[in-house]
């Protein structure tokens, strides 16, 4: 019997993701109807149904111990090596939401002063959703992508029409919003509204996957809702923003595909894949 009296894949998940504060209680009826582990396990909607989760691929446990130390050390980064963007200095819906539109297979750098240019130009979501296509065409062109001012548009009319201008704070509601998937929700819900999500995009990915030894079932792993359930699960209940900003941070600058920067990253003492390579190294 796992955490919370519920020992299906549910019950496996919460203990996956830190116990009873990570998913909650299980919803499913497999827990009262099979009698074995492993009836219960294979009865759960989380392993049979739609959302298909192969436990068995999470080699390393994410243990409550373990992410308690991520918590500490990803803290202390947090607090003295963040990178500033304009982006994160204000942080409003709408600023949060352009931001990670123009983030879309895009770099920080590359934005940065697209962006500066983009929010006094176009300074609400009202104003950005009148212009002309061309306007908008003209101040995103140094991003590439010459399709990308009407995927925007599309956007801003969206919220503009559904929400009154105002860009939504609820999952669901965003996730119908034109342009904006899974990470880019999150992304607004954490940083617009400091709500408690975990952020996925490919860098905190190979992270979690050289910490954790977490493997998606999925050859698109964002589509793993399973994956998903376990970020959440890792979200401090407190300071999440700058939890979030840290993680992707190290990801993107330490944690790099080809010759990760191990004897650098404030991660080194939890990550089994880091102390593998410098102790092969020596």
């Amino acid at each position: 019997m796992l955490l919370g009296g519920c020992s299906c894949a549910w019950g496996i998940m919460r203990a996956l993701a830190g116990g009873s504060q990570g998913l909650g209680v299980c919803p499913h009826s497999c827990c009262r109807f099979s009698t074995s582990l492993v009836g219960r396990i294979l009865a759960c909607p989380l392993v049979s149904g739609p959302l298909r989760l192969n436990l068995w691929t999470m080699r390393v446990p994410v243990t409550p111990q373990k992410v308690g130390k991520l918590h500490r050390l990803v803290g202390r980064y947090a607090a003295r090596s963040l990178r500033r963007f304009p982006w994160r200095k204000r942080t409003s819906p709408y600023r949060v939401l352009i931001a990670e539109l123009m983030l879309q297979r895009t770099g920080a750098a590359q934005v940065t002063p697209v962006f500066e240019r983009f929010v006094n130009r176009f300074p609400g979501l009202v104003a950005a959703a009148q212009a002309k296509p061309t306007a908008l065409a003209k101040v995103l062109f140094p991003l590439g992508r010459t399709d990308r001012h009407r995927v925007f548009r599309k956007a801003f009319q969206y919220i503009a029409a559904n929400h009154n201008g105002r860009v939504p704070n609820r999952l669901d509601q965003l996730l119908k919003v034109p342009a904006v998937g899974p990470y880019t929700a999150r992304a607004v819900l954490c940083f617009a509204y400091r709500q408690r999500v975990g952020l996925l995009d490919p860098n905190v990915y190979r992270l979690l996957q050289r910490v954790f030894g977490i493997v998606s079932a999925k050859k698109r792993f964002h589509t793993d809702a399973g994956l998903w359930h376990i970020v959440d699960g890792i979200a401090p209940r407190s300071g999440v923003r700058a939890f979030n900003w840290a993680l992707l941070d190290i990801a993107s600058t330490l944690c790099v595909v080809r010759e990760p920067h191990c004897r650098r990253c404030p991660l080194i003492s939890v990550c089994k894949y880091g102390r593998n390579r410098l102790h092969g190294a020596a």
